[in-house]
């Protein structure tokens, strides 16, 4: 189960994103036992692009955001 929370701004490495911040519920004893919320930004735009990430658990919190990205050429 996941939640939409909200569109906002996520700021990251590459630039600034338009981006809903999505709340998955991982935390419900069915994938992790402890108590802590996670919320995901995915960007705004066709790619949806996994833009930053933070999770708040008991011993503190973690946050990972995006530095690069990678494009494949597609051939004609």
């Amino acid at each position: 189960r996941l939640e939409v929370q909200a569109l906002e701004e996520a700021e990251t490495e590459v630039g600034t994103f338009e981006a809903f911040r999505i709340e998955p519920d991982v935390f419900s004893g069915q994938l992790f036992k402890q108590k802590g919320r996670m919320f995901v930004w995915f960007s705004n735009d066709e790619q949806r692009l996994p833009v930053q990430l933070r999770a708040q658990i008991g011993i503190g919190t973690i946050a990972a955001s995006l530095t690069g990205v990678e494009r494949e050429e597609v051939a004609p």
